[in-house]
């Protein structure tokens, strides 16, 4: 990696900088026009702040950090090169410039990751849930079930009331949820949608489809 991948930003932090605490989707422009993604996770533990700024999965730390008016300052070491960075707080925004000791410059802005976001855009839907599919005439079949999501990759499983484990296809497109289960003989497909502190929709199968609804 060359100096001009670690044209960075954010950013260490003390109590003052508790206006900048959260996640930062953070921009570099090179001298060269390239852009550099970096992610600066900035967080209170026990009265003290604690930074994580990364790129991939590289760490980088930073020193001589100063916050005045808003502007926050720091200094990075790559190699024997050493980097100034200077960056103005507003809002949820960040926006400045980083100089290199060599004399190469460049733009830095940071964008505040929203904590919904930060926890997944489908956070709601994850976890363990409780399912009713009421039939007519006949008792409700109640199963649970428990949702995964990792980077954008959804899977499941259900648990009948004897404890056995089937495992299911999931598929989530704007907040409705497609589930599949293939029990060998038939194909069922659940049918979900945020409703409340729930969801509501339907089962369906050979026999047709009955209404479902999932419970915490």
């Amino acid at each position: 990696m060359t100096f001009a991948r670690f044209a960075l930003t954010m950013l260490l932090t003390v109590p003052a900088f508790a206006g900048i605490a959260g996640r930062w989707d953070v921009t570099s422009t090179t001298a060269d026009g390239e852009k550099i993604k970096t992610l600066l996770v900035v967080a209170e533990t026990a009265g003290k702040m604690e930074v994580n700024l990364s790129i991939g999965d590289q760490k980088l730390p930073v020193s001589n950090v100063a916050f005045a008016d808003d502007q926050l300052s720091f200094r990075l070491m790559w190699g024997e090169t050493g980097v100034n960075l200077k960056a103005k707080l507003d809002g949820d925004k960040l926006a400045g410039n980083w100089v290199a000791d060599t004399g190469d410059t460049g733009p830095i802005s940071a964008v505040r990751i929203a904590e919904a976001a930060a926890a997944g855009a489908n956070a709601f839907y994850t976890g363990k849930w409780k399912l009713t599919a009421e039939r007519p005439d006949r008792d409700p079949i109640k199963v649970d079930l428990e949702l995964k999501e990792e980077a954008g990759k959804w899977s499941g499983s259900l648990v009948t009331p004897d404890g056995m484990q089937v495992p299911a296809t999931v598929a989530m497109d704007s907040g409705n949820l497609t589930i599949t289960i293939d029990a060998g003989n038939a194909v069922y497909t659940l049918k979900l949608a945020k409703d409340g502190e729930g969801m509501k929709g339907t089962a369906a199968g050979p026999d047709g489809a009955i209404p479902l609804t999932a419970a915490r």
